[in-house]
């Protein structure tokens, strides 16, 4: 929702798929939040509803405060019925064109655990923050749990338990 609010889309085209694509069966609200003129929904590979024109941001959210709203500024919704497989939102411009994606993929089973290192914050500059080895330093890590194909698994929820020894 912010990068599409906050990006203006001359600048970066914007369309992100909420929640994840490892639902129940059934008919599910399914929300893209997107900066551009359109945005397209396809599940595997079939055109699902109506192109949608995202909420302006003066979309009155106060008339709809549930779980299920679809007045949130730059939200465009569908109703579709679950299918495992690939969920995809496209950004489209005033003619038709493709200019952002994203999707959402239907995982298997927990397979593996994957750690990674956020990359460390940079000034608006550019210019990296200096690391000064004097106890204040930080550095995170991230684990996700990922299918044999290396999709995030987002229901995943076996118990991980974490050490560290030594000075770190």
């Amino acid at each position: 929702v912010y990068q599409a609010a906050w990006n203006p889309f001359s600048i970066k085209p914007v369309v992100k798929l909420a929640h994840h694509w490892n639902r129940a069966s059934g008919p599910i609200q399914v929300s893209a939040f997107s900066n551009c003129p359109s945005v397209r929904l396809s599940l595997n590979g079939v055109q699902q509803g109506a192109v949608q024109t995202p909420n302006s941001w003066q979309s009155d959210t106060s008339r709809n405060l549930t779980q299920t709203t679809t007045l949130i500024p730059f939200q465009s919704t569908w109703t579709v019925n679950w299918a495992a497989g690939t969920l995809q939102a496209d950004c489209l411009d005033s003619f038709g064109s493709v200019l952002a994606s994203d999707k959402l993929v239907t995982a298997g089973a927990a397979a593996k655990i994957v750690l990674s290192v956020v990359p460390n914050v940079v000034r608006p500059d550019g210019a990296a923050f200096a690391v000064t080895a004097n106890g204040s330093d930080a550095a995170f890590v991230t684990a996700q749990v990922q299918d044999a194909n290396g999709n995030l698994v987002p229901t995943a929820n076996q118990n991980v338990t974490f050490s560290v020894s030594g000075p770190a």
